[in-house]
């Protein structure tokens, strides 16, 4: 869970956690974006707008439904949300039911006047992506203009009462060596949070495998974010290094389907057809995720098998071989058996 959430919330939703319901969701409200980010995973995925669910259909259908489970944090993502007009009205209605709300955008459209409405649908917090602490990196891959739009969005929130205001950065090969100076650059601009997202080679980023951080690096990430965070104490600094896929978290696409992750195009189920509780519970597919030690032979006599979960990254795993799970241990790279 976020590191702001408050400890009485995180205990109240750990509890109904599991296999009742994700501690969170994110939705993806559309697949359309306003930009063509040179390693977008979402590529992969069909933006027919057509398709994605109406006004009334995402809020009886995606929201009633999540929250009402016991999902407490919800993230709205895309593409780019707000391409949706009526992004306001679902962040107000999820609101209204109870959850916290958190935006994902690539903050070009965040305008005086959209963060004005965003403060006023009560959104908790909003995070804008950003691939670099100069407009030369981050425009490689976002596009030329897109930071300076960006940053000009991440300013006007600002200038709103909305709590919370992060960066998502995505660390690639290309701006590796700026890390240290992220946190700083970050408080200039009133940002609180940073999430360090790792670079997943899919979608358009397939043509730039380059661009995925080597085993040196893997291993320093780690490292480099507790030396900021000891240097920027009052800042959350932070990457997922353990896949709650499955067990902690779900997607819900545009168009009311179940998958993982928003990495992972596997479809376990239809909110139009069948109850959000339904496929949670009882996907084969979760339980796969959630009980490697029952389905993969190498994980029976492992003494960490509760712990490890013994999967690897699920979506890579379905990128590549079409499989839920795997069957070679993903602790004997690390040493550890």
């Amino acid at each position: 869970m976020h590191n702001y959430l408050a400890n009485w919330r995180v205990q109240k939703f750990t509890r109904h956690s599991g296999n009742t319901a994700p501690w969170f969701v994110t939705y993806e409200l559309t697949y359309l974006c306003n930009l063509r980010c040179a390693h977008c995973y979402a590529t992969d995925f069909d933006p027919r707008p057509q398709e994605d669910l109406s006004t009334e259909d995402a809020k009886h259908i995606v929201l009633d439904q999540v929250v009402g489970a016991g999902t407490y944090h919800l993230t709205f993502m895309g593409g780019e949300p707000m391409i949706r007009k009526d992004v306001y009205e679902l962040i107000a209605y999820a609101r209204k039911l109870g959850a916290f709300v958190k935006l994902q955008t690539n903050g070009t459209l965040l305008t005086p006047e959209a963060a004005k409405r965003l403060d006023e649908a009560d959104v908790n917090q909003v995070e804008v992506s950003i691939e670099g602490i100069d407009a030369k990196t981050n425009d490689l891959v976002r596009g030329h203009g897109s930071f300076k739009r960006a940053i000009e969005g991440l300013q006007n929130l600002a200038e709103t009462r909305i709590p919370k205001k992060g960066i998502c950065f995505t660390v690639t090969t290309n701006n590796f060596h700026q890390l240290d100076d992220v946190p700083r650059f970050a408080k200039e601009l009133d940002v609180d949070e940073v999430f360090f997202s790792k670079f997943y080679v899919k979608g358009r980023g397939s043509k730039h495998p380059e661009w995925a951080l080597t085993r040196e690096q893997r291993e320093k990430l780690r490292g480099k974010i507790g030396d900021m965070q000891r240097g920027f104490p009052g800042m959350p600094l932070f990457a997922i290094w353990n896949c709650e896929a499955g067990n902690k978290f779900c997607v819900v696409s545009p168009r009311g389907e179940v998958r993982p992750c928003t990495l992972h195009d596997q479809v376990v189920g239809d909110l139009k057809i069948e109850s959000f509780t339904k496929i949670w519970r009882e996907s084969p597919v979760f339980d796969q995720m959630r009980r490697p030690y029952a389905y993969k032979e190498v994980c029976g006599g492992c003494n960490y098998k509760y712990q490890c979960l013994g999967t690897g990254c699920p979506a890579r795993i379905w990128h590549n071989k079409k499989e839920i799970i795997e069957e070679e241990c993903v602790l004997k790279e690390y040493g550890e058996r």
